[in-house]
């Protein structure tokens, strides 16, 4: 039978061997695209090949030889979860409107694939070469300078309400410092003083005579003005 779409990859004559197009580019959301494509069907001819190993043992069991082969058939489906991922994310991303939004959408979607790319290179091993590596650190670098005048509206698009956030950074006023004085002034652990548990807890363990002399020392040795 003919691989579902999710798995069409498997079917792909073009991945039939390794190699990678010499002119892979980072910056393209085609380009990353099919290089997990690749990985995908990499990643499963592993897992396979390693399951046909330990089958092909004296006395094998299909059950035991599974979970001999647990750490290939995981990444196999993670490389597979991540390509379908990607996928999704780069066709909604083309989608995107007006013509800024898909900008930044796009580079959002490269900065998803060229971390994964950076953060899992163990698993890009027999694809990527060291040269490789070093641009797609580069690409990551150069998206974070572009994403960064768009990373609030991006974080904001979400609309999540303050009530929902509850968070005292979150705030859709932006007033971040004067939130944090009056949620701990709020919290519960600051209605005494000292805090509940520090005579039985922290207090036995406490230099007391230590901590005074520091800070007499602190107070009288004059700072530099950076």
């Amino acid at each position: 039978m003919p691989p579902s779409s999710s798995c069409d990859y498997l079917a792909d004559p073009a991945l039939s061997t390794p190699a990678l197009s010499p002119g892979l580019c980072f910056t393209s959301v085609a380009d990353v695209v099919a290089l997990f494509r690749r990985r995908a069907r990499l990643a499963v001819e592993t897992a396979a090949g390693r399951v046909q190993e330990e089958l092909a043992q004296p006395g094998a069991v299909r059950d035991t030889a599974m979970n001999l082969c647990a750490v290939d058939l995981v990444a196999a489906s993670q490389a597979h979860g991540r390509h379908l991922l990607l996928s999704a994310f780069a066709a909604q991303a083309d989608a995107a409107t007006p013509p800024a939004v898909r900008k930044a959408m796009q580079r959002l979607c490269l900065l998803f694939a060229t971390t994964d790319l950076q953060e899992r290179g163990g698993e890009w091993a027999g694809l990527l070469t060291p040269a490789h590596h070093r641009a797609v650190r580069a690409t990551v670098r150069g998206l974070l300078a572009e994403l960064r005048p768009d990373s609030v509206a991006l974080v904001d698009a979400f609309e999540f309400p303050d009530n929902v956030l509850v968070s005292a950074l979150g705030r859709h006023d932006g007033n971040v410092y004067e939130s944090l004085f009056a949620a701990a002034q709020a919290s519960p652990l600051n209605g005494v003083d000292p805090f509940p548990g520090y005579a039985r807890v922290l207090r036995p363990h406490l230099d007391r005579e230590f901590l005074r002399e520091h800070a007499a020392m602190v107070r009288a040795t004059p700072h530099a003005h950076l």
